[in-house]
């Protein structure tokens, strides 16, 4: 998969609009929506927030695992 169809499916997976993952991200809907469909680039720091917001890592996102690999957090 695409790193775009993989964030749009994590979206969704994760139960959230297009406008309620723009506000988590600080852009607009339709900023959004090309990097959905592959309009636009994704910033690696908004790469990285959809990551963390998530819980899985970079990697999946962009399609160089092809699971789902979540990240495990520790307390300090």
């Amino acid at each position: 998969m695409t790193i775009y169809k993989n964030m749009e499916r994590m979206r969704i997976e994760h139960n959230m609009t297009r406008e309620a993952l723009a506000r988590e991200l600080g852009i607009t809907a339709s900023k959004l929506r090309g990097w959905e469909i592959g309009r636009e680039p994704i910033p690696s720091d908004s790469l990285m927030a959809m990551a963390d917001l998530f819980d899985c890592s970079v990697d999946y996102l962009l399609g160089r695992s092809g699971r789902v690999e979540y990240v495990v957090r520790y307390a300090s």
